[in-house]
């Protein structure tokens, strides 16, 4: 609803432009318009089932995904290893949030967070380089 009847767009970039005008960075609208597709007319569409985005969408702030992620890496029944990657630019983390990954992060060996400090919310978006680098120090 924000952006609009899409059916007036022809190309990712139209849509992506009209994003930029809601106040989307541009890094962003481009990866959000890379998920679009045409209907048989030609014009663009999401790639996903946005009425599903709506109803879920909700109910995301009410999981408890610390709960299950310090189950994860504090269980003696499990051997999984977590590195959780933030953008230091991403002010959706709550101070009571980051302390708790800080402190999960002092008591689990099988815990790792990593911070690339000029990277938002979408790390790979923002700060690939740096992600591959996590990736490959982690994985070689």
């Amino acid at each position: 609803e924000a952006v609009g009847d899409l059916g007036q767009y022809k190309t990712r970039a139209q849509v992506s432009k009209l994003l930029e005008e809601q106040n989307l960075d541009k890094s962003l609208s481009q990866w959000l318009t890379s998920s679009m597709t045409t209907d048989s007319n030609g014009y663009m569409m999401w790639g996903f089932d946005v009425d599903m985005v709506k109803d879920i969408l909700p109910h995301f702030g009410t999981q408890d995904f610390f709960g299950k992620l310090r189950h994860l890496v504090l269980s003696e029944d499990t051997v999984s290893r977590v590195h959780l990657v933030r953008g230091g630019k991403n002010s959706a983390w709550s101070i009571d949030t980051l302390s708790q990954l800080h402190e999960l992060s002092l008591n689990s060996d099988r815990f790792n967070l990593h911070v690339l400090p000029n990277a938002g919310h979408w790390v790979h978006v923002d700060d690939l380089p740096g992600l591959s680098k996590i990736w490959k120090q982690f994985n070689s």
